[in-house]
């Protein structure tokens, strides 16, 4: 496979050797057939003493260099149109699946409908790959460095993507199945008292919510000084405490998703390589506030101890976050 760069000043173009492989003809029409299904029109030419197949992808764009600036739903679109033009090869029985091109370089993106364009040699026997067992865990692993480039895969999807029996109706329903992650979260459970409780968790003693006073002055009838009583909590804030960048995180009545990939998250910390594109997130809901790992590779601790994968911590003022390398304390927002 090789670029050109001079067959035409106002396309771009891709060529395949066909090397000693005959050229199929009846693959050749059914391609040209399916082209609008998801495959670059092959046109078979004589170059520089040598037959060819060229194909026009202008107005794709590179889809290793889209991944960039797509989404994990556009991701998922795209990753579904690939198992479309699949899908296609398995229900004709004139084409192989090992004539498929998975080279990340020669995979095409259209912005448009988010669909791939994928290439097919219409040749005689397998080129790209030697076997159907060959074509499947090269998809296998195709799928998932595309998922892992562009944002946070969940972790039945990665199971399935890491396993090497996964066979293609597998993957295709691994990737059906995915969402993601920033509109997979479940529906909360009715409140009894708060964000953490609603969501199962227990309490200790000493983190009990305090009762919340009324923030009005209380006038005493026999004559003196208004008292005015304490504030109440409005949310946290997570203040970081290097030197080197400030920055304050705060949380009122809602969740605040934390970590690298803007897409992604609510609060963006693009200053460290050792925080996870989505990390954490932190909760505040009725007085009370937790903390929960995302699943990140570097952890997320509270004074000290690292969180388990979907543990859900209560924290207060004065508690030290530590989030990857960094270092956050617990302040109280004041009503």
């Amino acid at each position: 496979m090789r670029r050109l760069e001079c067959i035409s000043t106002d396309t771009q173009n891709v060529m395949a050797d066909p090397l000693d492989f005959r050229v199929s003809d009846l693959e050749l029409r059914v391609i040209r057939n399916a082209s609008e299904s998801g495959f670059l029109i092959p046109y078979y030419l004589k170059y520089n003493d040598s037959y060819a197949f060229v194909y026009n992808f202008e107005g794709y764009a590179n889809l290793v260099d889209s991944l960039k600036s797509i989404d994990m739903d556009k991701w998922r679109t795209c990753m579904l149109s690939l198992f479309d033009c699949i899908e296609i090869i398995e229900n004709n029985g004139f084409l192989n699946s090992c004539n498929l091109c998975l080279e990340s370089d020669y995979v095409y993106f259209n912005p448009a409908d988010q669909k791939v364009k994928l290439i097919y040699l219409p040749v005689e026997n397998n080129f790209f790959f030697t076997d159907i067992n060959e074509f499947t865990n090269t998809l296998r692993l195709f799928i998932r460095t595309t998922g892992e480039n562009t944002g946070l895969l969940d972790s039945n999807t990665k199971a399935v993507l890491a396993d090497s029996n996964s066979d293609i109706m597998r993957l295709k329903k691994a990737v059906e199945d995915f969402r993601p992650f920033q509109n997979n979260i479940p529906a909360e459970p009715a409140k009894k008292n708060g964000i953490l409780s609603s969501l199962g968790f227990k309490k200790s003693a000493d983190t009990k919510k305090k009762p919340v006073k009324s923030s009005s002055p209380v006038i005493h009838v026999q004559g003196g000084a208004t008292e005015i009583l304490d504030e109440g909590i409005a949310g946290i804030a997570l203040v970081y405490k290097g030197n080197d960048y400030p920055l304050r995180i705060e949380i009122k009545n809602g969740n605040c998703i934390i970590g690298k990939q803007k897409e992604s998250v609510d609060q963006v910390i693009p200053f460290s390589k050792a925080v996870s594109r989505v990390h954490c997130k932190v909760m505040f809901d009725n007085g009370e506030a937790g903390i929960t790992d995302l699943g990140s590779s570097n952890g997320t601790f509270v004074n000290g101890k690292r969180l388990e994968k979907d543990e859900i911590v209560s924290i207060k003022a004065g508690d030290k976050i530590k989030i990857a390398n960094l270092d956050f304390e617990v302040e109280d927002i004041k009503l």
